[in-house]
C-alpha cells in the first residue's frame, strides 16, 4: 500500500522505549477505567449529568494550572523521576478510593469523596502527562520521533477499550460492586510505576540560569507567541476538547434515559468508542506520516460530526458505529496533535510547551463536561451534542481562511519538522 508505513514498528527496538510503551499501557488502562467507574458510580447514585460532568470535571481541572509547574520541573529535573512521583500519586489516589468505598455506602455522601478523589487523582495526571510526553523524544533516535510519539499515544488511546472491559466484565458478568473495580486499577498502577523504573534514560531539558525565574518560567509562552504554527494548532485542539471530547457526560443520560438501553449502558456504549479509539490510534501510527496533515483536518471534521450522528440514531447499530467513529476521530486527532508538538518544539522547551497544550485543551474539556452535564439536565442530552458538533465544524471550516492552517493540513509531519516556522504568519 502507498500510504502504509512498513516501519511503523522501529522503536520497540529501543529498550527504554519499549518499557516506556508498556508503562504507558498499564497507566493509560488504570486512567480509563478509573474514569468509566467514577462517572458510572455516580451515576448510579445520582442520576444525574450534572454530577457525572462534575466528577469529569474535578478529575480536569487540575490539568487548568498544574501543568504550568510541572511542564517547568519537566524542563529542570530528571523527567523519569518525574514520571515516577506522578505515576505513585495516582496509586495513591486509587488507595484512598478503595478505603472511602470500604468505609461509606453509596449514598450522597460518598459523592463528596468522589469528587475530592477525582481532583487528586487529576493533581497527578497533571505531573504524569507532561513527563511521560516530553521523554519519549529522548528514548529514540530523532528520525524515530514521530513514530515513538504516535506508538505511545496510540497506545494511551488504544486503553480507552480497556476500562470498558474490565467495568463491564467486573460489574456487569462477575456482578461485583466498584471495590473490585478500582482494586484492579490500584495494581494497574502498581505495574505502571515498576515497569518505568526499569528505564535508564536520564532526562531533562535546559533551563537557562542567566534568565530570570520569570522568563524561564514563561519561555513556553514566548515560543506559542511567535510561532504560530503551534498556536493554530493548540486552538484547533482547544476546541476539538471543548466541544467534542465532552460527549462521556452526556453518554450515561441518553444511554438510559433516551434510548433506554438500560442501568450498564455506559459501560457497553463506552466500549465501542474505545474499539473505534483503538483503530483510530492504529490507523495513525501505520500510515505515513507524509499524509499526517490531511488525516489532521480530515479526523477534526469527523470528530464534530460524529457526536452528531450520535445525537440523532436510534437504531442501537446507528449508535455503534457512531460511537466507534467517535473513538476513532478523537484519537486519530489527538495522537497527530501530540506528534506535531513533540516533533517541532525543541527539546530544551518541550516539557513548558507541552504544559501549555495540556493545560489548555484539559482546562476547556474540565469546563465544558461540567456545562454540557448541566445543560442536559435542563434541555436534552441529543440536543447538546448536535449543538456541539455543529460548532466544532464551523469552527474548523472557519479556520481554513487562515494561510497558516492551510499549509499545516497540505503538509506532512515529517516536513512540518524541518519548516522554519519561527515569526510565521497566519
Amino acid at each position: 500500500m502507498k500510504y502504509l508505513d512498513s516501519e511503523f514498528l522501529i522503536p520497540f527496538k529501543y529498550r527504554d522505549f519499549t518499557f516506556m510503551w508498556i508503562a504507558t499501557l498499564f497507566s493509560g488502562a488504570s486512567m480509563w477505567t478509573t474514569n468509566l467507574a467514577r462517572a458510572a458510580l455516580v451515576w448510579n447514585i445520582s442520576e444525574s449529568s450534572n454530577w457525572v460532568g462534575l466528577i469529569l470535571f474535578a478529575l480536569m481541572i487540575p490539568s487548568l494550572l498544574i501543568p504550568l509547574i510541572a511542564g517547568f520541573i519537566a524542563d529542570w529535573i530528571d523527567r523519569k523521576k518525574m514520571l515516577i512521583l506522578a505515576s505513585i500519586g495516582s496509586l495513591i489516589s486509587n488507595g484512598l478510593m478503595i478505603v472511602v468505598l470500604l468505609l461509606l455506602d453509596l449514598s450522597n455522601q460518598l459523592l463528596v469523596y468522589i469528587v475530592a478523589l477525582s481532583t487528586l487523582e487529576g493533581i497527578a495526571r497533571s505531573f504524569r502527562m507532561p513527563a511521560s510526553q516530553t521523554l519519549v523524544p529522548n528514548l529514540v533516535s530523532k528520525d524515530n520521533v514521530p513514530k515513538a510519539v504516535a506508538l505511545l499515544n496510540a497506545n494511551q488511546h488504544g486503553a480507552k477499550l480497556i476500562g470498558p472491559l474490565i467495568v463491564g466484565f467486573l460489574t456487569v458478568i462477575l456482578k461485583t460492586g466498584f471495590l473490585e473495580v478500582f482494586v484492579v486499577c490500584f495494581v494497574l498502577n502498581v505495574a505502571a510505576v515498576f515497569t518505568i523504573l526499569y528505564i535508564r534514560t536520564e532526562s531533562t531539558g535546559v533551563i537557562d540560569t542567566e534568565k530570570s525565574f520569570g522568563a524561564n518560567f514563561f519561555q513556553g509562552f514566548d515560543y506559542l507567541y511567535h510561532n504560530t504554527w503551534m498556536l493554530v494548532v493548540l486552538i484547533i485542539a482547544m476546541l476539538h476538547c471543548a466541544l467534542t471530547m465532552t460527549y462521556e457526560s452526556l453518554t450515561p443520560s441518553i444511554g438510559e434515559e433516551v434510548l433506554i438501553l438500560g442501568s450498564s449502558s455506559y459501560t457497553s456504549l463506552m466500549l465501542f468508542a474505545g474499539i473505534g479509539a483503538l483503530l483510530g490510534s492504529t490507523a495513525v501510527v501505520t500510515l505515513k506520516t507524509r499524509i499526517g496533515g490531511y488525516l489532521f483536518f480530515f479526523s477534526a471534521f469527523l470528530s464534530g460530526f460524529a457526536p452528531i450522528l450520535f445525537a440523532f440514531s436510534d437504531s442501537i447499530y446507528f449508535i455503534w458505529i457512531s460511537l466507534m467513529l467517535i473513538g476513532a476521530s478523537q484519537a486519530a486527532f489527538m495522537t497527530l496533535t501530540h506528534v506535531i508538538i513533540q516533533v517541532i518544539v525543541p527539546d530544551e522547551i518541550r516539557g513548558r510547551v507541552t504544559s501549555i497544550y495540556i493545560m489548555h485543551v484539559g482546562g476547556m474539556m474540565a469546563l465544558f463536561n461540567w456545562i454540557n452535564g448541566y445543560l442536559a439536565d435542563i434541555t436534552n442530552p441529543r440536543t447538546v451534542l448536535m449543538f456541539m458538533g455543529i460548532v466544532f465544524i464551523l469552527a474548523i471550516m472557519i479556520s481554513l481562511i487562515s494561510k497558516t492552517a492551510k499549509t499545516l493540513f497540505s503538509i506532512g509531519i515529517e516536513e512540518s519538522s524541518s519548516l522554519n516556522i519561527q515569526g510565521s504568519s497566519a
